[in-house]
């Protein structure tokens, strides 16, 4: 079957192809019923613009590229990956439903040059503006991003001096609140893991660990009390070396419920009781605790919403909205331990 063009749909409303072209691009001239008949005779017949005539007449590609963790193997054998990517990819496409652009997706393994697939895009200008994941405090894919002056959007946080487009979880905030809870319950020998302290997310999290144990009168430093995960050979002698260092430890944070997951399989080994011996606490990006079978408290991060802000705030900026204007922090929502 030929592909609908305006010729198509001239000969279905009997407009001109001068009037349906206007009328698609809501043309002031033309009047607003015709716009009407014509937009919904397009998409009856499947109309779509040509991507490449649209290339040639506004010098724009239409595709926006996220830069993004697919499948960050951190532990040895781990496959899974990050959960959260597949809703986040599925976010960021909804949004741009509706819209003339696409979305490529460029992995990120979190290793070697994360210079080299930004200057990449830029360069080869493949893409109209940019989604980067895993930022730092310094990050040197941003600050060259905003030299090029490149349309760019961050899942994250920095520390640098200039303005520029975010979208970000309240890691200070998910750290505060689950040290919180677990003080609470009379857990006052806690550890949190953090997956790399390179990652401004994590440095968040341990501020916000810092600060419960604060209020509550406790004394924490990093090499006692923060655990990363990126340094750990296995789930398993993350939970010997902490159990042989400290048999008290009564609540443990997680950054994430693959994790989560593996050291509750090496504490049950070594015959822990959850919610007895000791209580986890979790970020989520999915369900998966609650078929864990154990009570586990968990602060749930909704990807899905992430992504959609993230291609929001892309256009926006991409039509000429200032960066300072295009920043947004949001909380997780705790999820009450269940079995």
């Amino acid at each position: 079957m030929a592909r609908p063009t305006l010729k198509s749909i001239s000969k279905r409303t009997g407009y001109s192809l001068t009037t349906i072209s206007r009328a698609l691009k809501d043309g002031p001239e033309v009047k607003p019923e015709t716009i009407a008949k014509v937009k919904a005779i397009a998409q009856e017949l499947g109309y779509r613009p040509d991507p490449s005539g649209l290339r040639l007449r506004t010098g724009k590609t239409f595709v926006i590229c996220a830069i993004i963790p697919v499948i960050p193997v951190i532990q040895p054998g781990q496959t899974v990956g990050d959960l959260g990517s597949l809703r986040l990819v599925k976010g960021l496409t909804e949004a741009l439903k509706g819209t003339n652009y696409h979305l490529m997706v460029l992995p990120d393994s979190g290793t070697g040059d994360r210079m080299e697939d930004v200057r990449y895009v830029v360069e080869s200008g493949i893409a109209d503006g940019l989604i980067l994941n895993l930022t730092s405090t310094d990050d040197r894919r941003v600050r060259y991003l905003h030299e090029q002056k490149f349309p760019f959007i961050t899942f994250g946080r920095t520390e640098l001096s200039f303005d520029h487009a975010f979208f970000d979880v309240d890691n200070i905030d998910f750290a505060y609140r689950a040290s919180s809870a677990l003080y609470k319950k009379g857990r006052f020998n806690q550890r949190i893991v953090v997956s790399d302290l390179s990652y401004s997310y994590c440095v968040h999290q341990w501020m916000g660990f810092k600060r419960a144990a604060l209020e509550h009168g406790v004394e924490v430093n990093q090499q006692q009390h923060l655990i990363e995960e990126a340094k750990i050979p296995s789930y398993d002698e993350l939970v010997v070396s902490m159990q042989s260092s400290d048999e008290t430890v009564d609540g443990i944070i997680f950054p994430g419920e693959i994790t989560c997951l593996g050291v509750l399989s090496s504490l049950q080994k070594r015959g822990k009781t959850i919610g007895k011996d000791i209580d986890l606490v979790t970020l989520e990006n999915s369900h998966l605790v609650d078929f864990f079978g154990v009570p586990i408290t968990s602060f749930h991060q909704d990807t899905l919403h992430v992504g959609n802000r993230l291609s929001t705030m892309l256009l926006e900026q991409i039509d000429g909205k200032p960066a300072e204007d295009l920043q947004e922090l949001v909380c997780t929502n705790l999820r009450e331990a269940g079995v």
